[in-house]
């Protein structure tokens, strides 16, 4: 099962890559998470498996951009074989700055999270 989800992952990733060079409106993130600060996802002890984020700007004018923003992450604690699933849906606004060869999209969104805890199958 985790060869399956981990070959894909890596077709989607190349098939988002590939997307991604045609279509300037969508972007896909693969990313590792990391639990911070003082809260009880850290202090247990759960560790990051993935991230995925799917980015859709619907509207894209002079560097100014509105979208949707769908995330999901997967972090797993070990003593009980335990995962946690979380799935973040967003509304959001982004404008691109660009200074010579270096550009920069600060984002703003708002949203809501659902967080599903599982026993490991």
């Amino acid at each position: 099962m985790r060869k399956l989800i981990i070959v894909g992952l890596v077709l989607f990733n190349s098939i988002c890559s590939y997307s991604q060079i045609n279509n300037e409106n969508i972007s896909f993130e693969l990313r590792y998470p990391l639990p911070l600060g003082t809260n009880f996802i850290n202090k247990a002890g759960y560790l990051g498996l993935f991230d995925i984020g799917v980015d859709y700007n619907l509207i894209k004018t002079s560097g100014f951009g509105l979208g949707v923003l769908l995330n999901s992450s997967v972090l797993r604690f070990d003593e009980n074989d335990l995962n946690l699933f979380v799935i973040s849906p967003k509304l959001k606004a982004e404008y691109e700055i660009s200074l010579n060869r270096l550009t920069i999209i600060p984002q703003i969104g708002i949203g809501y999270s659902n967080w599903r805890f599982g026993l490991q199958t």
